[in-house]
């Protein structure tokens, strides 16, 4: 093809290219309708993410020189406090102190971005979240728990500090240990322990021993408690002197009785039979009769003389002597025994104050070198802490962490430049697809491009004007 075929052959094609989208504009319309409102949708559908952002300044130490050892360590310590910001333990308790849960850790960390700016000192720390709220203060609170995380990983910095609260604690202790042997002296009387404990053994062996012999002059008198006690039960309350039998008239009346009786059953025995009631009622009271008599012959009547045992009397008189005397030992007993025992009491709770008094002696030895011992070294910590302080970097808060209310996700603009972008291309294209699968000849162009003929002449379009032959 020659260059003057090929100049006309390119306004051709987009003079057909033109009458194809003229003549299927409707085609082309609907599928730029159908891409334009299926993006608008998706992105109506969708949860708006805003961003916050906030810049971390590094500066180096006060002694730094423009060296490129300098200049890599400074780009060192840029990355080394990057990945601080992202550490686990920083975001672990940055999710803990906003009370998130931590299976979204993976999905928080991905809408975090911590990058450098160009050419700076400048760390910028950006993050997404569907509240403008939500998202600056998880920034400010990332920033706090990686301040704090940063803190604790420079020991040199706080250790004079800690030597000071080190020492300041012993010095403390120093003190109440003085005031509790203050207090020990005062309250116990502990300057004289020595004398006092030896007052009080000599005390406590005194009354145990008199506390023993009472117990054994005790255990005597109990036994010869028990002797009288069995000797008393022996002897009766009284002694007969006397005693005289006497007849007894009422006899000589039951015998004229008996013989009464007797005659009467001989007399009833001739009337009656042996089995008779009468008879057997009169043989039973002659029995009763017979054996009152027989009693009464026995046992005489006699005239008794009683006097009070004089023995009995003298038993109960060494009994209640030797009883009142049991008493009263025995409370003596008891008031020793309760005696030896506060003595008892007072030895061991004087012993005790005197280990105490001897552990607050040793404790406070130990506090006052502890005391010095610290105070030296916060010293030397603080004086290398100097020294060292210039060659620290360190991190300020350049930007606070802003609240944007606009939400930077989705971007309609720039989405709604692609759909159009996409609906026209996605239009032409379905356009040019539709037309090769039904081709239509509609141009000169046309008919030269698929037939490869060229047009003589070009007829006017069809009219509804009629005309005569």
């Amino acid at each position: 093809m020659s260059r003057t075929s090929k100049s006309k052959y390119i306004p051709a094609l987009w003079q057909e290219l033109c009458a194809v989208l003229w003549n299927r504009k409707n085609q082309a319309i609907g599928l730029f309708t159908i891409i334009i409102a299926t993006g608008v949708g998706t992105m109506a559908l969708m949860t708006p993410l805003y961003e916050s952002s906030l810049k971390i300044l590094v500066t180096p130490g006060a002694e730094a020189v423009n060296t490129p050892a300098q200049v890599l360590t400074n780009q060192n310590d840029l990355l080394s406090e990057i990945e601080l910001l992202k550490s686990r333990e920083v975001f672990a308790a940055t999710l803990n102190e906003l009370a998130l849960s931590p299976d979204a850790a993976q999905e928080k960390a991905a809408r975090l971005s911590v990058e450098v700016l160009n050419q700076s000192r400048v760390i910028q720390v950006t993050y997404r979240d569907s509240s403008a709220e939500q998202a600056a203060r998880f920034l400010q609170t990332l920033f706090q728990k990686y301040s704090e995380h940063r803190q604790k990983l420079q020991p040199q910095a706080s250790v004079e500090t800690a030597l000071r609260d080190r020492s300041a604690h012993f010095n403390q202790k120093l003190d109440e240990t003085t005031n509790a042997l203050k207090n020990l002296d005062t309250k116990h009387g502990l300057m004289s322990l020595q004398e006092q404990q030896d007052l009080l053994l000599k005390q406590l062996y005194e009354t145990q021993t008199q506390a023993a012999a009472a117990s054994t002059e005790k255990q005597a008198l109990e036994q010869q408690i028990t002797t009288l006690r069995s000797q008393l039960a022996t002897q009766p309350e009284q002694v007969e002197t006397s005693s005289v039998t006497k007849y007894a008239q009422a006899l000589d009346k039951m015998k004229e009785e008996l013989i009464a009786l007797e005659m009467q059953r001989t007399q009833l025995q001739q009337k009656y039979q042996p089995n008779h009631r009468l008879i057997r009622d009169l043989e039973q009271r002659i029995t009763q009769a017979k054996e009152l008599i027989t009693r009464e012959e026995q046992n005489p009547p006699r005239e008794r003389s009683f006097a009070l045992n004089d023995m009995r009397r003298r038993i109960t008189n060494d009994l209640f002597n030797a009883e009142t005397t049991l008493a009263a030992l025995s409370q003596r007993e008891q008031r020793l025994k309760q005696l030896a025992q506060e003595y008892q009491g007072r030895l061991s709770e004087l012993n005790l104050q005197g280990f105490k008094k001897g552990d607050l002696e040793r404790e406070r030895a130990l506090n006052e070198e502890a005391y010095l011992l610290y105070q030296k070294k916060a010293q030397e910590a603080e004086i290398s802490d100097v020294i060292n302080q210039t060659n620290r970097a360190q991190v300020s808060l350049a930007e606070a962490a802003s609240l944007n209310p606009r939400p930077v996700s989705p971007d309609w603009l720039r989405n709604l430049s692609g759909l159009f972008l996409l609906g026209l291309l996605t239009s032409t294209g379905g356009v040019i697809a539709a037309e090769s699968l039904r081709p239509r000849i509609r141009t000169a162009a046309g008919i030269q491009h698929r037939l490869g003929l060229n047009v003589l002449a070009k007829l006017p379009a069809a009219t509804n004007a009629k005309t005569d032959f």
